[in-house]
């Protein structure tokens, strides 16, 4: 990103999200931002031992509690403000409790 900004490189690609949460960092201000449309969707997990379907299970309750205390939509306004725009399909994230089994 500072190569981005300092004018070394033209582009930078990764995730989003990550984009974004520079871009709302103040000493990148008026000199990076998002464009464009998402190359691929991409989906992130939690990683946990096989088997553990108990802890597994804490996390999604977690998770859930975060996202339905408004945690999660506080956070990724903190965190990347008008930088970012999130897919209200995919943003907060849908936790599917069969995946612990």
């Amino acid at each position: 990103m500072e190569f981005l900004a300092a004018g070394t490189v033209d582009a930078v690609t990764t995730d989003n999200i990550i984009l974004a949460g520079f871009a709302a960092q103040d000493n990148y201000a008026g000199k990076v931002q998002v464009v464009g449309n998402a190359f691929s969707e991409e989906h992130y997990g939690v990683g946990l031992p096989q088997g553990d379907s108990d802890r597994c299970l804490a996390v999604n309750r977690a998770i859930t509690e975060i996202i339905d205390e408004g945690t999660w939509s506080r956070l990724l306004q903190d965190n990347v403000g008008t930088a970012f725009d999130p897919d209200a399909a995919l943003n907060p994230p849908t936790v599917d409790d069969s995946l612990c089994q």
